[in-house]
């Protein structure tokens, strides 16, 4: 476990699962202190092994955190470490590749915004999924009947 997630008297990470939110935003705040890079950030936070899922193991509880005050502020905590390592040196982690298959004038669109923003399609299209990830477990939250 790293460093930041561990307190002397044992893991802090360990300790957050009984408390809730606000202690998994207390330890975002205490890795986003450490300006890491924001894979390593979104890894250690709200990645498959992170605290977020290590703490809401259900769907329904991952979906209500995921629209609580304490997730916006750990998305703008993840989206300000993106915008800072823009001009900074290559990401640490592995990475993986994805092939879409996309009709050209999607495509086309894409790379227009991309060149618009002046960044790659490829950081726009993470951009892009992240947000309407979010979206997603938000709207699922909303009952049927409650949709205009």
């Amino acid at each position: 476990m790293p460093a930041f997630i561990q307190k002397e008297s044992g893991g802090f990470a360990d300790n957050a699962v009984g408390h809730g939110s606000q202690a998994i935003l207390e330890v975002a705040e205490r890795l986003f202190a450490a300006e890491p890079d924001w894979i390593v950030f979104f890894r250690e936070i709200m990645g498959l092994d992170g605290i977020v899922r290590r703490t809401y193991q259900t769907p329904d509880s991952l979906m209500r955190f995921e629209c609580s005050t304490e997730y916006a502020r750990i998305r703008e905590m993840l989206d300000a470490l993106r915008q800072k390592q823009q001009e900074k040196s290559p990401v640490r982690e592995a990475q993986r590749v994805v092939t879409v298959r996309m009709p050209m004038s999607l495509h086309e669109t894409l790379k227009a915004e991309a060149q618009e923003m002046n960044v790659s399609i490829n950081k726009l299209c993470i951009s892009k999924l992240l947000k309407l990830l979010d979206e997603n477990a938000c709207r699922d939250l909303v009952p049927e009947e409650h949709i205009e």
